[in-house]
């Protein structure tokens, strides 16, 4: 990756929705989340639209091991060799006018993999096992509205976030 003069940073809400205030229009924005790969996009506009990172999430090998690992003296994580790929279907619409932003999405998750914890044994139920599972999937709906004016050096946000998931 090129060096990069920090200017400004930000963090999304719940739905990936951020907003960065600049008055540069030339130069390279960097983006980037854990477990997505950054991209590199050309400032171009002051709207940059809605942007997609793709997950950089690899099944490794803990995560397939059967061996059962040591933590400490109350939890134990184990791997699953039955760990299916997860696979990721979203579509997102965005819309800004002055302050007001609105965005809706959709979303399908297929063989999510997620943390599961359970007793090591019936004898002792204080230690826990923790390993990864699949989850069943599920369909996700949502909906956001952000209003953020600015009244001189005031800039309240006020952010409404509706989701429905369905399994």
């Amino acid at each position: 990756m090129p060096d990069f003069t920090f200017l400004q940073g930000t963090i999304s809400d719940q739905t990936g929705a951020f907003n960065i205030k600049s008055n540069e229009t030339k130069g390279i924005l960097p983006i980037s989340s854990v477990g997505y790969s950054t991209i590199l996009l050309p400032c171009t506009s002051s709207n940059m639209g809605t942007i997609q990172l793709y997950s950089d999430y690899t099944l490794v090998h803990i995560m397939l091991s059967c061996e059962v690992m040591y933590i400490n003296r109350y939890i134990y994580e184990g791997g699953n060799p039955f760990l299916l790929p997860s696979l990721s279907h979203n579509i997102t619409l965005g819309t800004t006018y002055k302050w007001v932003y609105l965005s809706a999405g959709y979303q399908y998750i297929k063989d999510a993999i997620i943390s599961f914890s359970g007793a090591y044994s019936e004898d002792d139920p204080t230690i826990a096992l923790i390993n990864m599972i699949n989850a069943p999937d599920y369909d996700k709906i949502f909906a956001s509205l952000v209003l953020s004016p600015t009244m001189g050096l005031w800039s309240p946000q006020n952010k409404r976030i509706v989701c429905n998931k369905k399994t």
